[in-house]
């Protein structure tokens, strides 16, 4: 039976250890400033005094600007705070990675040989693509010179029929015959 791994002792003793970069604390100050803006610009929007109704009692529409602002700010928000998942979720995997105690020599050169790996086989799959469409253009090519050819004989069989009911003649041949001496 494969030996299951033990949780992270450290991590259950001492809670979650989130360590600050500079890029997640940059991105964390953004986001929040982006949800202060987000609830200033909705509360505006809402408390905005509309203009009284028209002559027919239709409300007038609302105004475009405050939409598009509130929709740019809601984008901001978002897009702020998935950027602060991001820099979480980025930080948390170097830790992972630092802690395995891999040499980076040993690491590029695994990287290194799973490139060539990688290039060899787009490589020979490409060949193989490549001799596969050469064969279906092949195909399709000798597939169209029949059946042009084939068109051709048909058709020119419909026209000699047509012409010999006009005439009421016979098909005369192409070559004509040597005459005798």
């Amino acid at each position: 039976m494969a030996e299951r791994k033990q949780p992270d002792r450290d991590l259950l003793r001492n809670g979650i250890h989130v360590q600050a970069g500079k890029l997640l604390v940059g991105a964390t100050i953004v986001a929040i400033a982006a949800t202060g803006a987000l609830i200033i610009g909705s509360i505006t929007v809402m408390t905005d005094a509309s203009p009284p109704p028209g002559p027919n009692g239709v409300p007038p529409p609302p105004k475009i600007e405050l939409i598009g602002t509130l929709t740019v700010l809601t984008g901001l928000f978002v897009l702020s705070w998935l950027a602060v998942v991001i820099m979480l979720c980025r930080d948390e995997i170097l830790r992972r990675i630092g802690g395995m105690g891999i040499d980076s020599a040993e690491t590029e050169q695994a990287l290194g040989s799973l490139f060539d790996e990688m290039r060899r086989r787009t490589a020979e799959d490409r060949r193989a693509d490549l001799a596969a469409l050469e064969e279906r253009i092949a195909d399709l090519t000798g597939e169209y010179g029949e059946q042009r050819e084939t068109d051709g004989y048909i058709n020119g069989m419909r026209i000699a029929a047509a012409a010999a009911e006009d005439r009421g003649a016979q098909v005369r041949s192409i070559r004509r015959a040597i005459p005798n001496q």
